[in-house]
């Protein structure tokens, strides 16, 4: 696993090569979207979250990515 750091552009760099090598790694894409929440870039986070939920297997996972792309979702949509 490639641990989260304050450089949120190494890690999405990181894991973008790792999702050109393997484009259903979960675990690059789970990573890859929580860097993008990090750096307020809302869109790529929950297409990230919800690619990796399409092809992730573990309940628990599948759990943590469905509460952060409602989270997300309301976030950006309650300033309106």
């Amino acid at each position: 696993a490639y641990n989260m750091s304050d450089d949120h552009d190494a890690v999405i760099e990181t894991c973008t090569v790792m999702l050109f090598l393997n484009p259903n790694n979960e675990e690059a894409l789970f990573t890859r979207a929580n860097a993008f929440r990090a750096k307020n870039n809302i869109p790529y986070a929950v297409l990230d979250y919800q690619k990796a939920l399409q092809i992730c297997q573990n309940e628990q996972l599948r759990s943590t990515i469905t509460n952060n792309i409602q989270r997300l979702s309301y976030a950006q949509y309650s300033y309106d």
